[in-house]
């Protein structure tokens, strides 16, 4: 076998230092110093796309992630391949030098900078670092299912997925290698290249199908589903190895083509954003394009202009770049500014931290600088030393808030049970008081019938006499005992008679008073008779009985189950109902008179009615006023098992990812559906982010229900607003400021118990 520096001369012509691998600044390869500019293009491109991404200004800018990994595959390989003997612990020590030094100095210095802000609590501080440190963070954030295309930056680490999957690779890299050289030995040169091309497939089928099956996390940052675009790399360099690049032989066009394939490159970027469909499709896009734009680049010569150094530099701190540009977005997103303001701000101290990281990892003899590149390194080596003092001192909640997450989940579970039934069992509480409304209805229709089947028994003088035929018409099961002449003393008797062959009816009609004068202690032998049987007595029409009448009206004071019919006000209006004697009634009038009796009898029993009906209405309403629905995120279900024991007729309605506009929309439609309780407690803890004023449109949506709030700290005046405020400090707090301790929540469901209590009536 050839020398494979010797062989490697044949594409790279002299002995120039460039820095290639977003990790591999420094490794050295024999190579044209005007060939290594296009190669720092597409580094310093690839960068800038990815700080854009992270910025959310480029939506496609996790694209360039692919030619980042396409550079290292291909470097890897290209270094080994110019060392004479391949050496397993040289490399491990160059990539501890290249890739963990400067890694694990911004991680600690990022927690040093972070315990500067108290109130910004970083959970998982501790087995997040952990995860950094040792190279396997896109498992952990896997684990910890952590949306990397959400934009939500809940971590200064969260962009550390990729050193993970390059970790891992660089771990098993020298083993992989040797492999390829002991193929190239026994089988040929071909089968090497063929074997890195194989698994890029296999790794981008697996990609695919992961990506296809909805599982996008499992593809973003699986390890082997990210792997095709290293194992691109490592066959471009072996074929470059083995065989000529695949250029064209004229610069003019090889130079048109890398320019062609840059601009296909960055529409990539501005077009597919991570929620498209295609995305799977223009990773592969990129990590070809950026094959080409290599084979391109390695052949072409560059002119100098004025943004060569800027490229330059660029590319020289690229990886620093990648290393800060989060924890500066994760530090600036806890300051209020506008967001042009933000975005300059955050690539001003991106650069700035990224240099001065540079430099005091760069520091040779000859520097000029040197003295203020050895205080820099000073300086990072104490605020490095402090940072991993607060990781080590970190507390590991994650046994923790798994049990927490794992009693929010089943209490959700329990929640969104809980909200079936309820819904089933109202829909039964609505058919049943339909049910009811349609038979009080019902029975309101059929009262006319009812009042005509009664019993009722009707003791009176001659004019009682007169219309016997017509009151028998009109109760058909009444007996009317009318005698001529019958004074209210005869009454008693008849009375007595009757009741004593259980003949008297609950209903009793009198017709008597017209026969002698008035006497009262007669009169209460009637009624004391009659006992609390319901009594209809009809007045007098001859003026001359106005004592009678007058004393009629004084005994209703007296007698609660004494109704007047009022008999003078019909003939009053129409005289012609009686005779001359103004006393007796005609024919007709005869009819009119059993006819007023029995109106008076059913608007009674009417009367009855409707006040029953109302007093069974206004029950069923002081039934819903009882009524409570509970809204909330976590806080509700933290609290759940609580507050059911307590209020077990409650609706619950839990979101853990309630927000204002999904809060509202709820709102509206079970205010639509007339489903929302008289009483409405929103249970939300400080993720919701709902601000005051938001809160006064949900509050206003609520109407005239009362209305109770667990949230932040707000003052909303209203007069069906009740605060519901506890005590809030460590204890009652669980490790991540947001849920509630076995404290916490012991302390808001008192709360909560005491202003419902005090504004709810107790029926």
């Amino acid at each position: 076998m050839k020398n494979t520096g010797t062989e490697m001369c044949r594409f790279f012509q002299s002995n120039t230092v460039i820095r290639i691998g977003m990790h591999d600044r420094d490794i050295m390869i024999k190579m044209n110093k005007t060939k290594s500019l296009k190669i720092d293009l597409l580094r310093a491109v690839s960068c800038i796309a990815v700080l854009f991404y992270h910025l959310g200004v480029l939506k496609g800018g996790y694209l360039s992630v692919c030619a980042f990994f396409v550079l290292s595959g291909y470097f890897s390989v290209t270094s080994a391949l110019k060392q004479e003997e391949f050496s397993i612990l040289k490399y491990y020590k160059n990539r501890i030098q290249r890739i963990c030094i400067p890694l694990w100095i911004t991680v600690f210095v990022t927690i040093t900078v972070m315990s500067l802000f108290p109130e910004n609590l970083w959970l998982n501080l501790k087995p997040e670092t952990t995860s950094v440190l040792l190279g396997y963070n896109n498992v952990w954030q896997l684990k910890a299912n952590l949306d990397y295309f959400t934009r939500h930056v809940s971590s200064p680490f969260m962009h550390f997925w990729y050193l993970g999957i390059l970790m891992q690779f660089e771990l098993i890299f020298p083993f992989v290698f040797l492999l390829l050289k002991a193929l190239k030995k026994y089988t040929g040169k071909l089968i090497p290249c063929l074997f890195c091309a194989d698994i890029a497939l296999i790794s981008f089928a697996y990609f695919l199908i992961t990506a296809k099956n909805g599982n996008i996390m499992a593809a973003y940052y699986g390890t082997f589903a990210r792997l095709f675009s290293l194992m691109a790399g490592m066959a471009l360099a072996l074929s470059h190895r083995c065989y000529r690049p695949m250029t064209y032989r004229n610069s003019t066009i090889t130079e048109i083509a890398f320019w062609l394939y840059m601009v296909c490159f960055s529409f990539l970027q501005f077009t597919v954003e991570a929620s498209s469909s295609y995305f799977p499709w223009a990773m592969l896009g990129i990590t070809v394009i950026a094959m080409r734009m290599i084979s391109c680049g390695i052949s072409l010569k560059e002119r100098k202009t004025v943004l060569n150094p800027i490229i330059t530099w660029i590319s020289s701190c690229s990886y620093e770049i990648y290393l800060v540009q989060y924890p500066v977005i994760y530090l600036l997103q806890m300051k209020e500014m506008a967001d042009m303001n933000r975005i300059l701000l955050t690539i001003v101290l991106t650069l700035l931290c990224a240099y001065l990281l540079h430099i005091s990892l760069h520091v040779r003899k000859k520097d000029s600088l040197r003295m203020v590149k050895y205080a820099c390194a000073g300086c990072l080596a104490c605020v490095s030393l402090f940072g991993s003092y607060r990781y080590l001192q970190a507390e590991d909640h994650t046994e923790e808030m798994k049990q927490l997450e794992e009693d929010l989940n089943a209490n959700r579970k329990l929640i969104e049970e809980r909200q079936k039934q309820y819904r089933e069992s109202v829909q039964n509480e609505e058919d049943a008081w339909a049910a009811v409304l349609q038979d009080m209805d019902r029975d309101e229709e059929s009262l006319k019938e009812i009042v005509t089947n009664l019993r009722v028994t009707g003791i009176g003088d001659s004019i009682m006499e007169l219309a016997v035929r017509d009151l028998n018409k009109v109760f058909p099961n009444g007996y009317f005992d009318g005698v001529v002449n019958r004074t209210e003393a005869a009454g008693v008797t008849a009375i007595k008679e009757l009741k004593n062959q259980g003949l008297l009816a609950d209903i009793v009609v009198l017709c008597l008073g017209t026969n002698g004068k008035t006497n009262v202690k007669v009169e209460d032998q009637l009624m004391e008779a009659i006992g609390d049987r319901k009594v209809f007595w009809l007045n007098a029409t001859h003026p001359d009985y106005n004592n009678f009448n007058s004393a009629l009206e004084a005994m209703t004071e007296r007698y609660d189950n004494l109704i007047i019919i009022d008999w003078v006000s019909v003939i009053n209006e129409h005289p012609k109902y009686v005779i001359s004697d103004k006393v007796h009634p005609t024919v007709t009038g005869c009819k009119v008179y059993a006819q007023t009796i029995y109106d008076a009898i059913y608007q009674e029993y009417l009367k009855e009615f409707r006040e029953k009906k109302e007093e069974i209405i206004k029950e069923h309403e002081e039934k819903e006023k009882q009524k409570i629905t509970f809204i909330g995120n976590d806080l509700l279900a933290g609290l759940y098992e609580d507050l059911i024991g307590i209020y077990p007729d409650g609706e619950y309605l839990m979101d853990p990812e309630y927000t204002y506009a999904s809060l509202k929309e709820t709102i509206r439609k079970k205010t639509d559906e007339n489903s929302l309780a008289y009483n409405t407690v929103f249970l939300m803890d400080t993720s919701s982010e709902i601000t005051e004023e938001e809160w006064k449109d949900l509050v206003s949506l609520c109407g005239e229900r009362n209305v109770y709030i667990c949230a932040a700290d707000r003052q909303i005046q209203s007069d069906n607003v009740h605060l519901i405020s506890f005590e809030k400090n460590h204890e009652s707090m669980s490790p991540d400021g947001i849920h509630l301790s076995d404290k916490g929540n012991q302390s808001l469901l008192e709360s909560i118990q005491k202003e419902i209590n005090t504004s709810i009536p107790k029926n």
